[in-house]
């Protein structure tokens, strides 16, 4: 009936970079679930391309200053190597969702993730914008493993700047991802969950992203911490089905073992995303992620299921669940036990297990006087001393906004050596535009609504706010940035 319209999708995008450090894009199935209207994938497809369509400005500013800074040749392009790689690496999973989403309940979902990118690259390229390619887009969208890629395969004619290298005998690294806790309130009151994003600060413009997509077998339920572009968190930060997920990514100084770094695998924002749309407990989430591992972004993932939770009860069996990946390994565990036992767990880019510690070549860079100790690094001992003390969700909010380098005696001075850490203070050296970037905590209660508490741009707690006015970082491509970042809760 020509007359009728019905409604598939609603969507809506409230950009308040500019007041909050945050843009928030809601997209949700207008259809019940069951219905035969329209098909999964262009479901899919729809969603990416409202959302693109929503926030095309803000992907090609991200992009601009993404490709500045990550691309370190005249043009700020991608090395051939590194567009050979990726495009193998689609083409591989292009392949296999063909040949197996009929029978495979992983590639299924899968083909629905890559419905979802090829709707973003179509919303995008109908806007007048300017142009990107599939490929850029593709590049944009896997950000974080291309922490990984673009080590392996950089660009050519760099320029003469030198760029930062990591330090090893003066209680600082120089570029770590995250910090990360899970707090069990006194008398198992409640559970508390947080994280804190450390990344270049071109990369702060954010978008909270709540998607709720009713597919003939799935419901795609799913909150996360995210930027333009994204089609994954990349902090990485999500609460999907019951479940709060995390990440923070742990360093490789064992080269050999990049020869397990193949196209052929699927990247970590894809298997995070395949995982959320079929996952309801945490060691299928963790399970599901573990397959075709792509050795890129190597991350400790958390998994907390909040379906199990009671208040006033220790966590039951399979509750919290780890995993760490290594290229060509992952190892993972049920720690449950010990969440209950020590009321918290904190994450800080150093591996928890032995083996993975180990085989990533720690030993071989630890000193006792820098930051490669697992139990005797600057967050470890900051996390033991104050996470214990944490009783209240405000009491979560402080900690992990925490930086009192200059008076804590475990940040020995330095304002990298903290919970959320600002290297663009670093007074013995060259600061730079790097450091924690937000913070998101969420609940029991909140969980439920899909939630959390935010705060975007480097902490100010007993410190000034960071400006882009600073003329240190004039030559920091940083296009709709908010110039100064002194935003709340």
């Amino acid at each position: 009936n020509d007359s009728q319209q019905i409604v598939i999708m609603n969507a809506s995008y409230s950009d308040e970079i500019e007041t909050t450090g945050w843009g928030k894009l809601n997209i949700s199935t207008a259809l019940p679930q069951g219905h035969s209207l329209v098909s999964d994938n262009n479901l899919a497809y729809f969603a990416g391309f409202i959302e693109s369509t929503l926030t095309a400005e803000r992907i090609n500013q991200f992009w601009i200053n993404f490709a500045a800074s990550e691309f370190k040749n005249q043009q700020h392009t991608p090395s051939d190597e590194l567009v050979q790689f990726i495009s193998q690496q689609m083409t591989f999973v292009r392949n296999s969702i063909a040949e197996n989403n009929a029978t495979s309940e992983y590639w299924y979902a899968a083909s629905l993730i890559m419905s979802q990118f090829d709707g973003l690259v179509n919303g995008y390229q109908s806007s007048p914008l300017p142009e990107m390619s599939e490929i850029e887009l593709y590049l944009l969208t896997s950000a974080g493993d291309l922490e990984t890629l673009v080590s392996l395969y950089p660009s050519t004619d760099k320029k003469s700047q030198p760029q930062p290298q990591p330090q090893s005998n003066n209680n600082f690294d120089y570029v770590k991802n995250c910090s990360a806790l899970i707090r069990v309130l006194p008398g198992f009151s409640d559970v508390l969950f947080a994280h804190t994003t450390w990344r270049y600060y071109y990369g702060m413009l954010r978008i909270y992203k709540f998607y709720d997509l009713s597919f003939s077998k799935y419901i795609y339920k799913v909150s996360f911490s995210s930027s333009p572009g994204f089609l994954s968190s990349k902090d990485d930060f999500y609460i999907s089905n019951g479940l709060a997920i995390m990440e923070t990514t742990n360093d490789i100084f064992n080269s050999s073992l990049y020869q397990y770094v193949v196209p052929q695998s699927v990247l970590v924002w894809q298997r995070a995303m395949i995982a959320c749309l079929l996952s309801y407990d945490s060691p299928t989430w963790i399970n599901t992620f573990s397959q075709y591992n792509s050795g890129t972004y190597n991350n400790q993932w958390m998994v907390l299921n909040y379906n199990l939770f009671q208040t006033g009860k220790p966590l039951p069996k399979d509750s919290f669940w780890i995993a760490e990946q290594i290229p060509g390994y992952i190892e993972k565990s049920d720690l449950t036990d010990l969440l209950n036992q020590n009321q918290f767990f904190s994450s800080y880019n150093i591996p928890f297990f032995e083996y993975i510690y180990n085989v990533s070549g720690y030993p071989t860079v630890y000193s006792p006087t820098n930051q490669y100790s697992y139990q005797q690094c600057s967050r470890a001992l900051i996390f033991k001393r104050n996470a214990t003390m944490v009783s209240n969700f405000q009491d979560m909010k402080n900690i992990m906004q925490f930086n009192n380098f200059k008076t804590d005696p475990f940040s020995y001075s330095n304002p990298l050596n903290s919970i959320s850490s600002r290297a663009d203070l670093l007074t013995d050296r060259v600061g730079i535009p790097f450091g924690g970037v937000d913070s998101k905590v969420t609940s029991s209660s909140q969980v439920k609504t899909l939630s959390c508490t935010a705060i975007c741009g480097p902490t100010t707690e007993g410190l000034p706010p960071f400006s882009w006015d600073n003329p240190a970082w004039s030559s920091v491509s940083h296009v709709g940035l908010p110039t100064v970042f002194d935003f709340d809760w």
